[in-house]
């Protein structure tokens, strides 16, 4: 019987999943990145989580446990050894390398639009202390068009607020 040689931090589940700190221990065997098991169907290394700079890659991962079962989910690309993984198990490694890398398109994307709505959010910060400028006519015209852009990016981003308290900020 084997036994865990790291201490392996298992954070309580969510309706998605759960987050796993040292995930390779001797308890789960790696088998892969889900582009690179055989037969998976995924043709790419990923998913960015960030346009502007495209740092910062979601890549589904897939281990094999006990009893022929596969834990899959995405690997942290700022944390190695860490991801959020599944509460469901697969039964082929297959199934699991497409799973995993379904998993890791949905959190890049939610990623994104969160820095999309994060950059908006400071947009709109900046914009806003432009509107203290003098009351000259040049003053009032710019006034109203940076209303106009700030209008254009909470109606599509839905709101700015909450943006302010963010990291980073």
């Amino acid at each position: 019987m084997k036994t865990a040689t790291k201490q392996t931090v298992f954070n309580p589940p969510t309706p998605e999943g759960r987050w796993i700190e040292q995930v390779n221990c001797d308890l789960r065997e790696p088998v892969g990145f889900s582009d690179q098991i055989e037969d998976s169907g995924v043709k790419h290394q990923g998913w960015f989580a960030d346009v502007e700079f495209q740092d910062e890659v979601y890549r589904g991962v897939v281990y094999r446990l006990p009893r022929g079962r596969f834990l899959y989910g995405y690997a942290d690309p700022c944390n190695p050894d860490c991801g959020f993984f599944s509460n469901e198990f697969a039964e082929t490694v297959e199934d699991a390398a497409r799973w995993a890398d379904s998993m890791a398109e949905h959190a890049a994307e939610v990623e994104r639009e969160y820095q999309a709505a994060w950059r908006a959010g400071r947009r709109v910060e900046d914009l806003t202390e432009d509107l203290g400028l003098d009351d000259s006519e040049l003053a009032r015209r710019e006034r109203g068009r940076v209303q106009a852009e700030i209008d254009q990016l909470t109606s599509d981003f839905g709101t700015t607020r909450g943006f302010e308290d963010q990291p980073g900020t």
